[in-house]
């Protein structure tokens, strides 16, 4: 990346290794950004992560990486029903971006379906596979419509960060970043044996 101020803001379905991939980028030296907002519906405050780790929007450094799901997995209604989610506010977002100055690179997340849907169903955020496909094509669909409010777009696969040996170093160097190695396991495997 040059020496201009770049947003990396990752994003995909839930359960689609989008926090493994912010993981990875933060671990090359982007700096974490927590976002709070509120829903006017229910007045909920998302702020998922610990204040040591992650800055403000306004503290931030010239390199940050930026994560969200789609739908928000951080509203949870309760456990003995699916989580009834909310999509980010990811236009917003990256307007609050720009307004600072950032090129916004929007990296969007893939993941085999079976397991990405299994994996949200165990996690109570999709009832059964009819209703995980559901949720899956509408995150695609919200992103991808918001995706041109960005400088640019990259897909990246999960799949192929965790199964092949230098993807995550080739991914993570052709950002610009030097890669440092995070641990991750193949959480796919498990939903075909």
């Amino acid at each position: 990346m040059s020496n201009k101020k770049h947003a990396l803001l990752v994003t995909g379905p839930e359960s689609s290794g989008s926090r493994h991939v912010h993981n990875l980028i933060q671990a090359a030296g982007c700096q974490g950004v927590k976002y709070v907002f509120s829903f006017p519906e229910d007045g909920r405050r998302n702020e998922i992560f610990s204040e040591e780790d992650y800055s403000t929007l306004d503290e931030a450094s010239e390199q940050i990486v930026w994560h969200r799901s789609v739908p928000d997995g951080a509203h949870v209604v309760g456990r003995d029903k699916p989580v009834d989610h909310l999509f980010p506010p990811l236009a917003e977002m990256i307007e609050q971006l720009r307004q600072r100055d950032y090129r916004v690179h929007l990296i969007v997340c893939v993941r085999d379906h079976v397991a990405m849907i299994k994996s949200q169903i165990n996690r109570q955020m999709a009832a059964d596979m009819k209703d995980g496909v559901r949720r899956v094509r509408a995150a695609y669909e919200y992103i991808f419509a918001v995706a041109p409010r960005a400088d640019s777009l990259l897909v990246v696969s999960y799949d192929s960060l965790v199964t092949r040996p230098k993807a995550s170093k080739v991914f993570v160097e052709g950002l610009g970043l030097k890669y440092v190695p995070v641990e991750v396991k193949d959480a796919t495997a498990k939903w075909y044996l």
